[in-house]
């Protein structure tokens, strides 16, 4: 019982020195940027009170810098707070400085480009749709596309298109479905096949092609989406052929 009361009181140390670390966020991210739930871990009688966090933030370069005064609340001071919360802002800041949810560096003339801004637009509409929606702490259920280092450095370089395809998990293969000459084939296939299954086979092959080359400016994600649509067309040729002959068989045997 000691044990556990300990424990609860350091939880509520962690949570003011982060109710005034957030007071210092700039809108419009303070409604999201520390966003957390407390730790099921640190209750567990294994965890140590010294060493365990108490406390999970949701947005993951946040949860980094932040880590050692959740252990450790008493390192907390004022000048401390005050640079973290201009580090937190500074990054958060490229965001909106950007321009990185408007997609307007993608075009709206060219098929491409415009096929997947839609499909970009849709998944992450706003500001909210970048953090974490729920308060599950990203450590336990390891999730990829969160407002981590990889997706700040992406900003701070200039690699806007690869920031947004990070936060997918690398996935925007249902853009072959969309555009042509991939989409009208993938509409062919979806009238036999079904949506969910054409949709998993693009995947698949997005995810084996990813694993041999990863873009990162938007011409390479330009010249990998087209040969992902060559073989995704050749995919379901195969299929279309290997279902004729069934067909063909059935009709024989009939």
């Amino acid at each position: 019982a000691r044990n556990r009361k300990t424990k609860e009181n350091k939880i509520a140390k962690a949570e003011k020195m982060l109710d005034d670390l957030t007071a210092l966020i700039e809108l419009p991210f303070r409604e999201f940027a520390l966003k957390r739930t407390v730790n099921k871990r640190f209750f567990d009688a294994s965890a140590k009170v010294s060493t365990t966090p108490c406390i999970c933030i949701g947005t993951p370069f946040v949860d980094g810098l932040l880590m050692p005064y959740i252990i450790t609340p008493s390192k907390m001071k004022k000048k401390i707070l005050k640079e973290l919360a201009e580090n937190i802002n500074n990054k958060l800041r490229l965001i909106t400085e950007k321009k990185l949810l408007t997609m307007d560096f993608l075009s709206d003339s060219d098929p491409f480009e415009a096929g997947l801004k839609q499909y970009l637009r849709e998944k992450l509409p706003n500001l909210g749709a970048l953090f974490q929606e729920d308060t599950t702490c990203y450590r336990v259920i390891k999730n990829k596309d969160r407002i981590c280092h990889t997706f700040v450095s992406f900003l701070e370089s200039d690699q806007l298109l690869s920031a947004l395809v990070h936060m997918l998990d690398g996935d925007i293969s249902p853009v072959l479905l969309a555009v042509d000459p991939s989409a009208s084939i993938a509409r062919s296939a979806i009238k036999k096949y079904k949506e969910p299954t054409v949709a998993k086979i693009a995947t698949s092959i997005w995810f084996r092609c990813l694993k041999v080359n990863i873009p990162r400016s938007k011409e390479t994600y330009r010249n990998f989406f087209t040969a992902t649509q060559e073989e995704f067309q050749k995919v379901l040729g195969a299929l279309e052929e290997y279902s004729a002959w069934v067909r063909d068989k059935q009709e024989h045997q009939s």
